[in-house]
């Protein structure tokens, strides 16, 4: 039996060491589709992620104070509004820098636009965008009507207030992780 003994390592090694993937075509065409879809998609999950987690870093310290303070929320309500807004930017933050980046290249506003221009941009394309997805999350939140109708004008304020800052923010932050910004360098 000892003599039998490499053989079989031999036999076991040589089987381990074949591309089972290459063995089977079935496999092996999943896999190469796998692998050549999720390179091809990498930039954009990758812009997707990055426009989320811009959205959510700037926003939560912005928001929440807001919903608590003026708009006279209880801690519950804002820790539900603000858990709403995590999801829901995983649905619209993505579509929202899209949508700032097509903004900005119908007005032509570039890295070298006027401070001014930056600012019209940001700030209009935060408010178009921003309504109905502030409005959804307060209604996911539980606010009431009279919560909303205090609540969403100064979201809309704070949109077009800080429509530049955030623009801002998410061209550093797609720097910072390798996205491309949109008006800045």
């Amino acid at each position: 039996m000892i003599e039998n003994k490499p053989n079989l390592e031999k036999r076991i090694n040589e089987e381990h060491s074949q591309d089972h993937f290459s063995q089977n075509t079935y496999f092996s065409s999943i896999y190469n589709n796998l692998t050549t879809n999720l390179r091809k998609h990498r930039d954009e999950i990758k812009n997707y992620f990055i426009d989320i987690t811009a959205s959510i870093t700037f926003y939560t310290p912005i928001m929440a104070p807001m919903e608590y303070f003026i708009a006279d929320m209880s801690g519950e309500e804002v820790l539900k509004s603000r858990s709403s807004a995590i999801g829901i930017a995983f649905l619209a933050a993505r579509p929202n820098g899209i949508f700032r980046d097509w903004w900005a290249r119908k007005l032509n506003a570039t890295p070298e636009s006027s401070r001014i221009k930056k600012i019209l941009v940001d700030a209009s394309a935060l408010v178009v965008f921003q309504i109905p997805t502030y409005t959804t999350i307060l209604t996911l939140s539980g606010a009431s009507l009279s919560e909303i109708i205090v609540a969403l004008p100064m979201g809309i304020a704070i949109g077009a207030t800080f429509g530049r800052p955030y623009g801002y923010y998410l061209d550093k932050w797609r720097k910072l992780w390798g996205g491309k910004p949109t008006l800045e360098k």
